[in-house]
């Protein structure tokens, strides 16, 4: 909690600011992005208003179905009093969500109360993305094929390849640059992950992506 917190003060600046977790497990970093816009906007209090204008702002993406209903629990939970029609929590593969497609909350029915809530619109302008991407090695992502869809998914952009990374990368790697399909110009990243990038061959690769593409806030 401590390191979401930081993270999600160090991205979200703005009130009206839209955010999204990509692999938000129970969610942790909905749970912070919350708080930081509760904050954001000078109230002590979270009404039913407040409460509902936040979960409109917030958005998570989990692979696991369980994962997916945990955290929206943990964002409901943050006001048992308010209705909560609608949260925009989706249970898929991020590599299969692409910014500006309408999906399904949870594959094939949500837990909404309202049948009209059942579909959500993936915007492909958040102001923050922030993470904490599985550490899978590339030996474990999967079979050739779902491999290669991954890596074509992610490391192109306006149907060019943008970048090109060795396909011994892990995993995060591809959510770093798939994330990049979501975020608005100017806006924020903020990622926890593990270091190994930053010393191995497909590491050179990420870093010219960053320093091409990011300028760097807080380090």
């Amino acid at each position: 909690p401590t390191i979401c917190e930081l993270i999600c003060n160090m991205c979200i600046n703005s009130p009206d600011n839209k955010i999204l977790d990509p692999g938000c497990g129970s969610g942790g970093f909905l749970i912070s992005s919350y708080y930081r816009l509760l904050n954001l906007m000078n109230k002590n209090k979270n009404d039913e208003k407040t409460h509902n204008k936040i979960l409109s702002q917030v958005y998570g993406i989990d692979i696991n179905q369980f994962a997916s209903h945990l955290a929206v629990i943990n964002l409901t939970i943050r006001n048992l009093e308010a209705k909560t029609n609608k949260v925009n929590v989706i249970t898929s593969d991020f590599f299969k969500i692409m910014g500006g497609e309408q999906t399904t909350l949870f594959g094939h029915k949500s837990l909404s109360l309202d049948e009209k809530h059942h579909y959500i619109n993936i915007p492909r302008d958040f102001d923050v993305i922030v993470a904490n991407p599985p550490y899978t090695r590339q030996e474990e992502i999967g079979n050739k094929k779902y491999k290669d869809e991954i890596r074509k998914i992610a490391l192109t952009f306006d149907n060019k390849k943008l970048i090109d990374i060795s396909a011994k990368a892990g995993i995060y790697a591809y959510f770093f640059t798939h994330s990049t399909h979501f975020l608005k110009e100017n806006g924020m990243m903020g990622y926890i992950v593990s270091n190994s990038w930053m010393d191995v061959d497909f590491g050179k690769d990420l870093q010219k992506f960053f320093l091409d593409n990011f300028k760097i806030t807080e380090f």
